[in-house]
């Protein structure tokens, strides 16, 4: 097939490397090995009318990579050494004083106009192509097909001369050359391929010129021989060749110099990838090979001590270190595959083939047979005599033991496969396509299992394998997840393994192979470090859960129930506590996450109550809440989930304003109470008591003042209230509280007198926030049409944005100098994208404000906004909904919430798009709480 190299010119959406920035632009690909019909098209695009298209059977892939200053605040040359490293250095040797930290961190700066090659194969290899860093230091290689590259960076090249002098400090602390050898999968995009580098002197560089955005340099034509190979037979161990387990082996290929180059023996035979099976990295060539002549090449390999299926990739190396191999371009390796002990991939086991001389695995098999192991390179050929050489597929059965894990498995492919286990479809790549190789990671249930591996060959080779292994040994370093096939968490689990969060919508589906839909549980565990303060805490379940910290139940919702949240505060002491999630799944869909957040600021429309576990106020933790009136009859029962009914204890705090006048305080509890006024003990009874006495102290005050009421329970019933009422104006109040009489003890009346709710200051101060949306965005629930979403989302994949942007233009040119709640549907149509935000607990007068928009150069931006609330764990409900264009206008939003006084209120941000838009990026500016 004839191709050209052409250059095109495609607008796209850019998100910056660091995640901070959108772009919207135009990138420039130089693009190789075009087709002429495909040129021809592109040629046809001015005519407007449909055309036959083909499409690309691998999708390709994209390395994009950082090159950074690493800081390090050293000293300039004459100087003395500092003392001490200072933030960004750690310590090296007396000569050098102090090296940058290997750490990309905010404010670090890219350095531009760095060349950056890429190689075919693993490292040492630069014979492909290179970049240079754009101004930000950025560098890109895009379409690339499938396979293992190395990319690398000399300092010592003419073209990098600005980095000297200096070194290396990631992703090896090193000097000289920098390579890193990278592996994509089909249509992977690897952005995690960064360089640091630490200038020896400061200042480090001058401001560089602006770069153009990295092109890959086009590989070079003008040679003067050609490096190929061509494989001609395995002299010995054919593949799956079965070895004893430690046994030693000689491995021999036969090649025929199918180049122009003659292979002196300064080439070498190399290890590329795979399993060495303890063979040299590198093996001279034995003997001078001249073009169209064959050569034996030789290498000494030990079969490892595990049973499996081993395989070893090879390519040659010229003088130089450039890779080459087999293959029609000369970049494909060949190898030696071995099965270790009874048979291959997992243990002993026995397929069963059915061959199909179609497609579509329809109909009767043409041929039904027992394979050892799947793994079978055809070429062109046919599998067997009744089948054709292409347009056949092939169905495998077994089942297999596997101990309780997370298994990767891989199939190896050309052209279409899907893999089954217990009929669940765990990986689909059914499409025609050259050889690749597909993996999923799957954990599952300690048992037999039944596997399934579909495939099918369109035309010219045909190739399949299929292999897996445990992913890593047994470690749990986040939840501990123990996994049961019954409602009640009994008998041994049928899976263990580690979660890194809890945080799961299953729906209708299991969590794990082994593990049905419905009619299973979970026990998550782990130890916590805390730092001392309130945290709220939010459990989601559907259908039961239940939450315990350091052994105490602090959520009990072991019931059946749709989608809902139980929400709590507790305050936190300093150190590691220990964690508990128990879930179960009934029927319908599954769903269950753990979060919580520190509050910084903690707000509450009457009391704070404190509940301790212990008598003396002093537990590890105590449970937090919002306490209307401190009127409570608990009789032999608990306050709250968590707190025993005997030996707890309570702390309630509030501010309240008195307009001036005699005051008569009142409590009575079962068992001891005390009163404190500004931090003045006003009641002091701190022993048992029945709750059948009132204490009674009068005080004339004015103004704001502070109060705290601790309260005791000992054994038997719990019993505490606590109150005032105003039995005197005073005309000229005094500033001190001054108790008029001594706190006595009273019959207990029939009906005492109940708290007052909190007076109206006698001056209203200036409205204040006390919530703002935009602190608490990654507290809240993101989903978007497809499901839950991380906080923030960049949208990387077409899903939905939530991010906040610092500093913006909105649609109206303003700059408002603070950040925004940016926001953007799903690409889809319609797409939305929603956020639940914590429970809020609203005071009669607060009010809800912001100001929407689109924001600047979104001109085809149009977007529905939704506000709604869920008041009490009820339905949801609409405060107000708005429509925004990009029309140069933005709204204000002011909204009273008085009628919701009193009430838990959890807020709901909707965004929609009934058009799917890159464009459709709006804003949420100070949407907050004022108060």
């Amino acid at each position: 097939m004839k191709t050209q190299r052409f250059r095109i010119i495609i607008p796209i959406f850019v998100i910056g490397l660091l995640g901070v920035m959108l772009v919207l632009g135009m990138i420039a690909l130089m693009m190789r090995g075009i087709p002429d019909g495909w040129l021809s098209f592109l040629q046809r695009s001015q005519d407007t009318s449909p055309q036959p298209v083909s499409t690309p059977t691998v999708a390709p892939g994209s390395i994009v990579g950082y090159i950074w200053h690493d800081l390090c605040a050293s000293w300039s040359e004459g100087e003395s050494p500092l003392a001490e490293a200072a933030e960004g250095c750690v310590p090296a040797n007396a000569s050098t004083g102090y090296l940058a930290n290997g750490v990309l961190e905010a404010g670090e700066p890219g350095i531009s106009g760095i060349t950056v090659n890429l190689g075919i194969g693993a490292c040492p290899s630069v014979d492909l192509t290179s970049a240079i860093s754009n101004m930000d230091g950025a560098y890109l290689f895009p379409n690339l097909e499938p396979g293992t590259y190395c990319v690398s960076i000399d300092p010592t090249a003419s073209q990098n001369s600005i980095l000297q002098p200096g070194s290396w400090t990631y992703p090896v602390p090193m000097g000289g050359l920098s390579a890193v050898t990278v592996t994509i999968g089909e249509g992977e995009i690897r952005r995690d391929i960064n360089f640091g580098w630490d200038f020896l002197y400061l200042p480090i560089l001058p401001t560089p010129e602006p770069s153009p955005t990295p092109v890959p340099t086009p590989i070079p034509t003008g040679i003067s021989c050609l490096n190929r190979a061509t494989f001609v037979q395995d002299v010995t161990i054919p593949d799956n060749t079965n070895i004893q387990p430690g046994k030693a082996f000689e491995k021999v290929w036969r090649l025929r110099n199918n180049g122009t180059c003659t292979w002196t023996t300064a080439y070498n035979l190399v290890f590329h990838s795979g399993h060495s099976m303890g063979a040299l990295a590198s093996v001279p060539m034995p003997s001078e090979v001249a073009p169209g002549k064959t050569v034996d090449l030789k290498v000494n390999m030990v079969a490892p001590m595990t049973n499996g299926t081993y395989r070893s990739n090879w390519m040659l190396a010229n003088p130089t270190g450039a890779l080459f191999g087999i293959g029609e371009n000369g970049d494909k390796f060949f190898w030696v595959q071995i099965v270790v002990g009874p048979q291959g991939a997992g243990g002993p086991l026995s397929w069963r083939g059915e061959y199909f001389d179609n497609r579509s695995l329809t109909g009767t098999p043409d041929l039904v047979r027992y394979d050892a192991l799947i793994d079978f390179d055809w070429k062109s050929n046919s599998p067997a005599s009744v089948l054709s050489a292409d347009n056949f597929s092939i169905r495998w059965t077994t089942k297999a033991e596997f101990e309780a894990a997370t298994y990767r498995f891989r199939v190896l492919m050309d052209d279409g496969a899907r893999l089954y286990v217990d009929d669940k479809l765990v990986l689909d790549s059914w499409k025609d396509g050259a050889v690749r190789e597909v993996a999923v990671e799957v954990a599952i249930a300690k048992g037999t299992h039944s596997l399934r591996l579909e495939y099918y060959e369109h035309t010219n080779d045909a190739r399949i394998r299929l292999t897996w292994e445990k992913v890593s040994s047994p470690s749990f370093p986040e939840w501990t997840g123990a996994y049961w096939n019954n409602l009640s968490l009994s008998g041994n689990p049928v899976l263990v393994r580690n979660d890194e969060v809890i945080d799961f919508n299953w729906r209708n589906d299991s969590p794990a192979i082994g593990i049905p839909v419905d009619n299973f549980s979970i026990r998550w565990t782990r130890t916590v470090r805390f730092d001392a303060g309130i945290y709220h805490f939010r459990v989601r379940m559907d259908d039961g859960a239940r939450l315990w910290i350091d052994d105490k139940l602090v959520v009990d919702e072991w019931k059946d129930g749709t989608n809902r949240v139980a929400e709590l505060d507790l305050w936190m002491s300093e150190g590691k506590h220990d964690l508990r999630l128990e879930y179960y799944e009934h029927s319908g869909e599954a769903r269950v996450s753990l979060r919580w957040t520190k509050l910084e600021t903690a707000t509450y429309s009457a009391w704070k109550g404190e509940y301790w576990f212990t008598p003396g106020l002093d537990s590890r933790w105590a449970l937090v809440r919002d306490d209307q009136v401190i009127n409570f009859n608990w009789g032999n029962k608990s306050p709250a989930v968590g707190i025993p009914s005997d030996g707890f204890s309570a702390r309630w705090s509030r501010s309240v304003a008195f307009e001036p006048g005699t005051y008569r305080f009142f409590a009575r509890a079962d068992d001891g109470i005390r009163v404190y006024l500004d931090g003045n003990l006003l009641i002091n009874e701190w022993h048992l008591s029945g709750g059948a006495e009132v204490y009674t102290t009068d005080v004339t005050l004015t103004g704001s003042h502070q109060l705290k009421v601790e309260y005791y329970e000992h054994t038997g019933r719990a019993l505490v209230e606590f109150g005032w009422e105003r039995i005197a104006a005073t005309p000229t109040p005094t500033s001190t509280p001054t108790s008029t009489t001594t706190a006595t003890s009273t019959p207990t009346p029939t009906q005492v007198a109940t708290s007052t709710p909190t007076p109206t200051p006698t001056s209203t101060p200036g409205a204040v926030v006390v919530y703002s949306f935009i602190d608490h965005i990654c507290d809240a629930d993101w989903e978007d049409n497809t499901g839950d979403l991380p906080c923030p989302s960049m949208g990387d994949d077409l899903r939905g944005t939530i991010y906040i942007l610092e500093n913006p233009v909105l649609e109206n040119g303003t700059r408002p100098n603070e950040s925004v709640l940016a926001m953007r549907p799903e690409m889809v149509q319609p797409g939305w994208i929603k956020g639940f935000f914590p429970i809020f607990h609203v005071q009669e007068g607060d009010r809800f404000r912001a100001t929407i928009g689109c924001l600047d150069e979104q001109s085809a931006c149009d977007v529905d906004f939704d506000l709604n609330i869920r008041v009490d764990s009820g339905p949801v409900q609409s405060l107000g909904a708005w429509k925004e264009s990009y029309d140069g206008k933005i709204s204000e939003i002011n909204i009273d919430l008085t009628p919701l006084a009193g009430k838990s209120v959890a807020f709901i941000f909707e965004l929609h798009g009934e058009i799917a838009s890159f464009q459709n990026l709006a804003f949420w500016l100070r949407p907050s709480i004022w108060r």
